[in-house]
């Protein structure tokens, strides 16, 4: 039976526009796979408790609220932003809500990112243990952006592959081996054998600035320590970050803050 030219040319243009629809939907698939596998989704954990300075993650510092701080801070160097909190009444920044067990003095930061990690699930994003997670603190409002930024970009290129966790350090501003002690109001020297050191010839030690973690979500997920042995450092200005634990280092980091405001070389409004 001889095929109607019209119904034949019909068929191939059917066809030619469900092959165009295929290939459209598997091309907008892969990118959208590659844009998740290759995006730095940051979490910045801010709970409503804090005891010895009050409500600080929510608080207003020099006329902004600490957490939308390090929103806008995270938003800038380019990162997709979700807040970690077990807060009802916070809108703006997508929520992670969590729930009580992982709200108390005894949840660690590890919990809390794992928590976030499992919950992207549920919104239907694709997650692989190669995407990259940033841990933001909240209170960091003397940190830059571009330094976040340079630390995520150093990230990408040296240590995700590893799945190295990055810790943001800062050095101790005095020497560890010329320590002081006070025992029934006498000083004694932790290190006795430094006593006549000087403290340039002194080893430096640094400490954990609580300012950012950066991991992928195989390295959050395996439940190792953020310290472990072999974790690699992003070293900070100590002017860059002040971990605010007490109301002293909040005031210090006011004062550092409004100082910095004065540079016009500074980006201190992130």
């Amino acid at each position: 039976m001889p095929i109607n030219n019209c119904h034949c040319s019909a068929y191939l243009q059917d066809v030619q526009e469900m092959r165009s629809m295929a290939h459209r939907y598997w091309r907008v698939k892969t990118e959208r796979e590659e844009k998740n596998t290759m995006s730095v989704y940051c979490i910045i954990p801010a709970r409503k408790g804090s005891k010895r300075v009050p409500n600080k993650n929510f608080r207003m510092f020099c006329g902004a609220q600490m957490v939308e701080r390090a929103v806008k801070k995270s938003d800038k160097a380019g990162l997709c932003t979700y807040i970690s909190t077990d807060r009802n009444d916070y809108c703006g920044t997508i929520v992670i809500h969590r729930q009580g067990d992982l709200a108390n003095d005894e949840c660690g930061l590890i919990d809390v990112i794992k928590d976030a990690i499992f919950s992207f699930s549920e919104r239907d994003m694709i997650i692989n243990d190669s995407c990259i997670f940033v841990c933001l603190l909240p209170c960091t409002p003397l940190l830059k952006s571009e330094t976040l930024r340079r630390a995520v970009e150093s990230y990408k290129k040296n240590y995700a592959a590893t799945n190295e966790m990055m810790v943001s350090v800062c050095e101790y501003p005095h020497t560890l081996a010329r320590a002081l002690e006070i025992m029934d109001s006498v000083l004694y020297m932790e290190d006795r054998d430094s006593v006549l050191a000087r403290t340039q010839d002194c080893p430096t030690y640094y400490h954990d600035a609580g300012q950012f973690y950066i991991a992928t979500a195989k390295r959050w997920l395996s439940g190792e320590p953020i310290l472990a042995d072999g974790a690699k450092p992003w070293l900070l200005p100590r002017w860059e970050a002040v971990d605010i634990d007490t109301e002293e280092d909040w005031r210090l980091a006011e004062l550092i803050y409004r100082g910095m405001q004065h540079d016009d070389n500074q980006d201190t409004q992130d």
